[in-house]
């Protein structure tokens, strides 16, 4: 089953009296349950692409389709609720809110999606035990861990809703060779749980952990292969 469907994906921006193109033409579809890896050098549109799949950007051109629903034309309200109950984000840059502990920050998107705040404070400290992160850390606050335990926070809340898809963009940009691998494992074991995984990344190294890989160059596909 096709969990997403990119067909035609155009993205230009005006730029003076010009049209600066940065997706030319972008076909893509993504198997429910898959780990899709985008490779490509800086400014070849692979960051604008992740950022079309998860209705954050909308293409110029071209028909985007989540979940059997095509949000090519739905307007920003409507974006933000598929954001919210179908696609969890994790980013190079953790953006933990400094003034929230770890269990604070994975309770956010429940607490805002009407949960209550019993089951959000449960169901965080089970979110944080998956992802690895030490008990004691579950009350520290950003500035008190390391920079690999602030991305397992941030996948823990970025996984808190049950989003049918993760999006990751170069989510080991900022981690060490250890920490790097730790949130792979973890990748891997929420994707064997059955999330659709696509993320975004430089790292060669880290396309073994796919199921298929495809890469871009001056925003076209230029090749698709299995890992």
């Amino acid at each position: 089953m096709k969990i997403i469907k990119l067909e035609n994906i155009w993205k230009y921006y005006i730029i003076g009296n010009s049209k600066v193109y940065v997706l030319k033409g972008i076909n893509l579809e993504v198997d429910k349950g898959e780990f899709l890896c985008i490779l490509g050098p800086s400014g070849s549109g692979k960051s604008t692409l992740l950022h079309i799949i998860g209705c954050l950007d909308k293409p110029s051109k071209g028909k985007v389709i989540i979940d059997n629903e095509d949000v090519s034309k739905l307007d920003d309200n409507e974006l933000a609720l598929i954001r919210r109950e179908k696609i969890g984000f994790v980013f190079q840059f953790f953006y933990l809110f400094p003034y929230l502990n770890a269990l604070e920050s994975v309770m956010l998107p429940m607490l805002i999606s009407g949960k209550s705040r019993e089951y959000a404070k449960e169901k965080a400290m089970e979110l944080l035990e998956l992802v690895g992160l030490e008990k004691e850390r579950f009350y520290n606050r950003p500035n008190q861990l390391s920079g690999g335990q602030q991305q397992k926070v941030a996948i823990a809340r970025a996984i808190a809703n049950n989003p049918k898809i993760l999006l990751a963009d170069e989510p080991t940009g900022n981690l060490d060779y250890k920490s790097a691998m730790e949130v792979m494992k973890i990748f891997e074991k929420i994707n064997n749980s059955g999330t659709t995984i696509i993320m975004v990344t430089h790292n060669q190294e880290l396309t073994r952990y796919a199921d298929r890989i495809i890469r871009i160059k001056d925003g076209k596909i230029i090749e698709e292969k299995l890992s």
